[in-house]
């Protein structure tokens, strides 16, 4: 077989020392698209880049323009300022909910001036207000990462891929630390806000003077340190898996 009959350009010359390329090296649609071609479509080597080039053009729109780029460039600073300032909210409400728990009010049993009756007497509430700032913040990073990623359920929905798994997962669990870290900071904030009033005459059984327990606080401070790894987890999933759905 001679040069010629490997193409399929009909009188093809080929110049002087011309080193004949090695189709074998074709293989898969490649290979199969060049056997099928015939020489009533193609009659010089124009007619076989305007083949090659209708043939695999898909190819040419999947690859990105420098706009294209520059918005995805975009789109990853826009990322990152947006998980950092979730991040913010979340170490200022984790460090609101510690400073709680270490200024919870104490109360103490005093005997009024003519030591008739015994009542309690508390210190600061400024641990009270800490919780409600942890809550409220805490609140807010998950609303933003919620808003941000619709919610999960509410955009459309995502090719199924390993990122898309595993924004499922972490969604489920994103909710259970937040409900939990929420249910502590306002048990702990009601509880700690909570006066005994009442007197007992002296020579009774004091009066129990309820205060917050300890932990309950520190608890609120972990569930929120969960929640705030995995919510940016989650969100960076869910963004991964929307970035594959839109390349595709």
């Amino acid at each position: 077989m001679d040069a010629i009959e490997l193409v399929a350009i009909p009188d093809l010359v080929l110049p002087p020392k011309f080193k004949m390329p090695e189709f074998e090296s074709l293989t898969g649609p490649a290979s199969r698209w060049y056997n099928q071609l015939s020489r009533a479509q193609v009659r010089s080597w124009k007619d076989l880049a305007s083949s090659f080039l209708n043939q695999y053009k898909h190819m040419i729109d999947m690859i990105p323009d420098r706009i294209t780029l520059q918005n995805m460039e975009m789109r990853s600073d826009e990322t990152l300022l947006f998980l950092i300032t979730v991040f913010v909210l979340d170490l200022i409400a984790f460090g609101l909910a510690v400073a709680a728990e270490q200024t919870r009010s104490t109360a103490n049993i005093v005997k009024d001036s003519e030591i008739n009756y015994n009542y309690c007497v508390y210190d600061s509430d400024i641990a009270t207000s800490y919780g409600v700032g942890a809550f409220l913040l805490l609140m807010g990073s998950q609303a933003l990462i919620m808003l941000a990623s619709r919610c999960f359920c509410c955009g459309k929905a995502l090719n199924p891929t390993g990122s898309r798994t595993w924004a499922v997962i972490l969604f489920i669990f994103c909710w259970l630390f937040f409900l939990v870290a929420e249910i502590c900071l306002v048990a702990g904030s009601v509880r700690n806000a909570y006066h005994t009033k009442y007197r007992t005459i002296f020579g009774e059984q004091p009066p129990s003077c309820e205060t917050v327990r300890k932990g309950v606080f520190g608890a609120g401070a972990a569930f929120i340190f969960l929640t705030a790894i995995v919510n940016k987890l989650y969100y960076i999933c869910y963004s991964d898996a929307t970035e594959n759905k839109h390349s595709l």
